[in-house]
This record gives structure tokens, C-alpha cells and sequence, in this order.
């Protein structure tokens, strides 16, 4: 029971403990060191939601995945937010992004 908007994901449901799986396929242009984190209700989150992929030849593409179990309640909002290690220009492309959230 999610809605989506401008990149926002809100969950509309009555909440409980979900097993959240995430991946991500994607390039970068430099050699660069880049974080990938789910952020939920606008704060980064942490145990294992949060990854580094490091680039070690530019417009390579790579993947990442992680996952994790917690509590949503309604209300809740989700983002995928990206960041590099500090390089100037660094861009990514994403090819794909999956996020799954399954109540346990």
C-alpha cells in the first residue's frame, strides 16, 4: 500500500515490520567512490541500508543491493538518495532501481 510521488514513496497502510530488498544497477562517469542510501521520513538510514560502490574505471556499470527488516507506519516516506565521495562532475546513471518491502 505505497503511493508514489516526485520520487517519494508514502506508505498508506496500518504499518508493521517489513523486510525491505533493494538493488540498484548503474554507472559512473569517473573513478569515484559512490553511497547509495534509503532515507526514510527525510533521514538517511543505517544498518546495512546505507552502501558504498566504488568505481575503479569511469562509465562502468555496477550494481549494488541491500537489505534490511523494520517497522513502517503510515505515513512513513521513502527516498533512494545518491552520493559521491567529493569528486567534482561526477554523474551516474541509473539503469534500474528495485525496491521491494515485504510485511514479516
Amino acid at each position: 500500500d505505497f503511493s508514489e510521488s516526485g520520487g517519494i514513496l508514502t506508505y498508506n497502510g496500518v504499518g508493521g515490520l517489513f523486510l525491505f530488498s533493494g538493488s540498484i544497477d548503474f554507472s559512473c562517469n569517473k573513478v569515484a567512490d559512490i553511497t547509495v542510501a534509503l532515507s526514510i521520513n527525510g533521514t538517511p538510514a543505517t544498518d546495512g541500508l546505507s552502501i558504498i560502490r566504488s568505481f575503479s574505471s569511469a562509465n562502468k556499470r555496477g550494481s549494488a543491493s541491500s537489505n534490511g527488516i523494520f517497522q513502517i507506519n503510515t505515513g512513513d516516506t521513502f527516498q533512494v538518495a545518491t552520493r559521491g565521495d567529493g569528486t567534482t562532475g561526477t554523474e551516474i546513471t541509473v539503469f534500474t532501481l528495485n525496491l521491494t518491502f515485504t510485511e514479516v
